[in-house]
């Protein structure tokens, strides 16, 4: 799997947390990002197949932004905003398959 080492990609993600609508859920907040939410930045850098696990220090630039990185299956990643650190976040699947 190559690194990508582009922040354009890494700020894209940021504004797009940012812009969401995190929704209750059972009185638990959630939000999925899927890689087709990033797809128009990937476009524009000519990246043809993209796992989050490719971004270089996308985990540290989250936190420092206000959002965790809880888990990753490489196509959707589940993220904690911190500013609600009570909350509990989720992607679709309960447990995530490994990474090639």
């Amino acid at each position: 799997m190559k690194v990508i080492e582009n922040e354009t990609i890494i700020e894209y993600i940021i504004e797009i947390l940012n812009a969401k609508e995190w929704k209750e859920y059972d009185a638990v907040n959630c939000i999925t990002l899927p890689v087709s939410d990033v797809e128009p930045v990937l476009k524009r850098l000519g990246i043809k197949e993209f796992h989050f696990k490719m971004l270089l220090h996308f985990e540290k630039r989250l936190l420092d932004a206000g959002y965790e990185l809880v888990t990753t299956d490489c196509t959707t990643v589940k993220i904690e905003n911190l500013n609600n650190p009570n909350a509990i976040y989720f992607s679709e699947r309960d447990v995530p398959p490994e990474c090639d």
